[in-house]
């Protein structure tokens, strides 16, 4: 048997990070991903623990609460913005 390594799509790598992170809140939030950024919005109301718990993981990977848009954004760098562009399946 032969193995060889699967290349991982490069945009995967970037939210590979939080979203591991994040662990069983991933299914409380939606991650949008844009060609400068990246949004996670809650689906619904969060419990005081779980949007706290939330709210310092993603602030650990560079996002920000934006309270206009009642979401995180973070702002994508030169780098990431190469692959932001790169097709997302």
């Amino acid at each position: 048997m032969i193995e060889t390594e699967v290349e991982e799509n490069p945009r995967d790598i970037l939210v590979k990070n939080f979203v591991i992170q994040l662990g069983k809140r991933i299914d409380k939030v939606n991650v949008v991903i844009g060609n400068d950024r990246f949004k996670v919005y809650p689906n619904g109301w969060l419990e005081k623990q779980t949007w706290r718990e939330t709210n310092d993981i993603l602030r650990l990977n560079g996002f920000c609460w934006f309270p206009d848009g009642r979401c995180w954004i973070k702002e994508l760098t030169r780098f990431e913005m190469r692959y932001a562009k790169t097709e997302w399946i």
